[in-house]
Parts: structure tokens; C-alpha cells; sequence
């Protein structure tokens, strides 16, 4: 379970229910490992970046995590669907990708985009060119809002 910082004071905080004062010195094993999990499960935590097979449909998986780093594991050389796994905790993403030529990634229904490049009711967008490109995503609990650039430098 996700707390939001006031929830997480509640319980563990100097004021906190769980733990009122600890006079006797007898904090259960339960109440222990319950602070365990809703640390881990409200802590913000980094992956290191993740390598995507980008042979067949790509999965972004997120592993829980909410920032995430991808990148794709060859040049993409067909058109591809994306899908988001684990991303229930999901809040940032970074994907690293290269394309041959000029292919067409599909998204997820949750995905929204203001780019020349993307149809929003087919949720396709089309690359003009090959080349490395970076797509960032911001999800507002909602939706993705996704922007891709390419990296003209190269």
C-alpha cells in the first residue's frame, strides 16, 4: 500500500498511532514488519536502467519502481506496440531507442502526445526519420504524457 506523506506520519510519525510512545519497549514483530513494507511500498525507488527486447511488441516493465530508465536492446527495425507492465507505482519513464527507418510505435490508450507525428485516435506515432530518440512520460494517475525527440547529433 502507497501512503501519502500525512498518511505515513499517522502511523510512524512522533504523534503516530502504530507506535505511541514505546515505553515498555515491546514493538511487535507484526507492527515491525508492517513499517517494513509500507517504507518500501511509499519510498520513491530508482531502478538502474533496464534493457528492452525490441525484437517483438516492447514491454516497458516497471518492476513496481517509479522512475525508470529503458532502453532498447538493438535498433528497431519494424513497426512496434508498446505496453507498460508493473507500473502501478509508475510515475516517470525514460526510453532510449533507435529506429532504421521511418516505423510507427502504438501506445497504450492512456497515452497522450502534441506532436505533428501522432494520431491520438489510433494512438500511433509515426517517426519521420531514422535515428536515436528519446521518449519521456510524465503520468498523472490518469494518463501518460509522452514526448519523443531525436537525438539530431548523432
Amino acid at each position: 500500500m502507497i501512503r501519502e506523506p500525512a498518511a505515513f506520519e499517522s502511523l510512524y510519525g512522533t504523534s503516530g498511532s502504530l507506535f505511541p510512545d514505546n515505553t515498555t519497549r515491546e514493538i511487535s514483530e507484526a507492527d515491525l514488519r508492517s513499517f517494513g513494507q509500507d517504507s518500501k511500498d511509499s519510498l520513491v525507488f530508482r531502478l538502474p536502467p533496464q534493457s528492452v527486447d525490441t525484437s517483438g511488441a516492447i514491454t516497458l516493465n516497471f518492476k513496481n519502481a517509479s522512475d525508470v530508465i529503458f532502453y532498447g536492446s538493438a535498433q528497431i527495425s519494424a513497426n512496434k506496440v508498446i505496453s507498460f507492465s508493473n507500473s502501478t507505482n509508475a510515475t516517470k519513464l525514460t526510453f532510449l531507442f533507435d529506429l532504421s527507418g521511418t516505423q510507427t510505435l502504438t501506445f497504450p490508450s492512456s497515452c497522450l502526445m502534441n506532436d505533428i507525428r501522432w494520431n491520438s485516435g489510433t494512438k500511433v506515432w509515426s517517426a519521420l526519420n531514422s535515428g536515436k530518440y528519446k521518449m519521456t512520460g510524465i503520468n498523472d494517475g490518469t494518463n501518460w504524457w509522452i514526448d519523443i525527440t531525436q537525438n539530431n547529433y548523432l
